[in-house]
Order: structure tokens, then sequence, then C-alpha cells
């Protein structure tokens, strides 16, 4: 499965639930519209299975498929040793 932030942020996980049930998780609206979810669309880095499921995903077949992305972040903390 692709992959990016894997923190519900970016999109990159982006796929279709074709059959079964999944608790959505946390997700960013931006990477995740209200519409793409009615459509069946879900980010399968923060979906979780709550029963059988079928998926339509992109297949990534080596890591220079996976697009980097710049994404904005807020450092919250910063430890020196």
């Amino acid at each position: 499965l692709p992959y990016g932030c894997r923190d519900g942020a970016c999109g990159s996980c982006k796929g279709k639930l074709v059959d079964g049930r999944i608790d959505y998780g946390r997700y960013s609206e931006r990477a995740l519209t209200a519409q793409e979810r009615e459509r069946g669309y879900a980010l399968f880095c923060q979906a979780k299975p709550l029963s059988d499921v079928v998926i339509e995903a992109r297949e990534v077949r080596k890591a220079g498929d996976i697009q980097i992305r710049k994404l904005p972040a807020r450092v919250q903390k910063l430890e020196r040793a």
C-alpha cells in the first residue's frame, strides 16, 4: 500500500472500501473529504477493519513510486542531549 505521513494528513494511502465495515480513525479533512468518504474512500493508514474487508488500492512496486510531499508541521518540543 502507498503511504506518506502515516498520520491521516497527506492522503497517499487513500483507497476505496469495496465491502465490509471500518472505523475511519482520525484524519485530516484535507486528506479525505466528506464527499470521498460517502463514496467509499478511506485512508488506510488510519482505518481499522470491523469485519472482513475488500479494498481497492494503488500498488507500490518500488520506493520511487511513492511521491515525496512536503507537509506543514510544528515543533512542539525540542530536547537537546
